[in-house]
């Protein structure tokens, strides 16, 4: 190890590039001065902090190498030149704890940003509960469709029966007009049937009184033809009479009379039949055919009906479906944008903190500027001790000047 001595009247100093040992014993303190008094270490330099090594007097901050100077000097400091040099100290090693808490800080916060940086959003996998909930979603909308089969067919057998049940009211309604014109010409018919009645005792009536007639007018006859022979010739009687009616004439004439009306009668009444009858195969017709259009329009509107059915059941379901895929995606959509909240949060802090570590670096490096220039004037303050110990009071005054200038 290089060594190097000088000596003067007052003052011993060795540099050791290295450890250094200060000759005399001084004040301890854990600051930039080992000790103060008698014989005193100062530490400029190290590895680990601003300043390193360590000098016999005491020891300053780091253990790297660096240069020591050890001052012995005869004349001793003032005590209010002490109590400045211990209050350096003190400010220097809080200055070297801030940047060591720091640094751990700044070390801190770089692993974060790193591992935010990494790190990736957890997007949740869905495919698994979507292959479960397939079969189920077939299954319900297989019943769906099975229901609307199964209603058709309860609306088709609705449609027939009510077909049927108008089929049966009118074929009731038929039955009943039917009988009603049955009785009708049932009554037409007993009338009919009296009137022949009336006009057969009439016709018996007049039969009996021809032959009665006849048998009046045979008698004359036999009377007359049947006289005596003795008085036929002496009697001779002539009777002027008017010709008697021909009744079998009349009774001819009577019964083609009577037989003209009923044949009138029948030919009206079969008239007035044959068109109640065409009338009613006509309105039959018209029935019919309306009832057959009405079952078609009803099987129409029954099957048109069931397909609505189906569709709104369908639309149902896919508006249940686009509820569910809205809500999920809403769900989503509130959860991504609460991440984002969360990470603009975070973002926000790191960048706070990030603002107020540069504030404080700032202000670190302009307390760093403040101490270089102590160090600087320390440095000046040793060069000057070398000289002698009145120049070292002189120049540890003028030091002690200048610091409370600066602070």
């Amino acid at each position: 190890m290089p060594l190097r001595r000088k000596q003067s009247s007052s003052v011993s100093s060795y540099l050791i590039n290295g450890r250094g040992t200060g000759v005399g014993r001084g004040l301890t303190a854990p600051g930039m001065f080992g000790g103060l008094g008698r014989g005193a270490g100062i530490n400029i330099g190290g590895d680990s902090g601003f300043f390193g090594g360590g000098g016999f007097g005491g020891g300053g901050f780091g253990g790297g190498s660096g240069l020591v100077v050890a001052v012995a000097c005869g004349v001793p400091f003032m005590l209010n030149e002490k109590q400045q040099m211990q209050s350096l100290n003190d400010r220097l090693a809080t200055y070297l704890d801030k940047v060591r808490t720091l640094e751990a800080t700044n070390k801190d916060l770089e692993n974060k940003l790193k591992d935010f940086r990494t790190s990736k959003v957890v997007i949740r996998d869905f495919t698994l509960y979507r292959e479960q909930l397939k079969p189920l979603r077939d299954q319900i909308i297989a019943a769906i469709i099975e229901n609307s089969r199964l209603a058709l067919k309860i609306g088709n057998a609705q449609l027939a029966a009510d077909d049927f049940r108008k089929k049966y009211e009118t074929e009731y309604i038929i039955r009943q007009t039917v009988e009603a014109d049955i009785l009708n010409l049932k009554s037409l018919k007993e009338e009919y049937d009296s009137h022949q009645t009336s006009n057969n005792q009439e016709v018996e009536a007049l039969k009996k009184e021809i032959e009665e007639m006849m048998k009046q007018h045979g008698q004359v006859c036999f009377l007359g033809s049947c006289a005596p022979p003795e008085m036929s010739g002496t009697v001779s009687v002539d009777v002027t009479t008017t010709q008697s009616p021909d009744l079998k004439q009349i009774l001819d004439d009577l019964r083609a009379e009577y037989e003209d009306i009923i044949r009138r009668n029948k030919e009206d009444l079969e008239m007035w039949f044959n068109k109640q009858v065409s009338g009613r195969q006509v309105l039959t017709i018209l029935v019919e055919s309306s009832k057959i259009e009405v079952t078609e329009l009803r099987h129409k509107n029954q099957s048109l009906q069931t397909e609505m059915d189906t569709l709104l059941v369908s639309v149902s379901a896919l508006e249940d479906n686009l509820e569910a895929v809205n809500g999920r995606y809403q769900m989503e959509l509130h959860r991504c944008a609460a991440l984002v909240g969360t990470m603009e949060g975070e973002l926000m802090s790191i960048r706070n903190s990030i603002t107020s570590q540069s504030e404080d670096y700032r202000h670190l490096l302009n307390i760093k500027e403040k101490l270089e220039k102590e160090i600087a004037m320390y440095r000046q303050l040793l060069e000057g001790v070398e000289l002698g110990a009145g120049g070292a009071s002189s120049n540890s005054s003028k030091f002690i000047k200048e610091m409370k200038n600066t602070s």
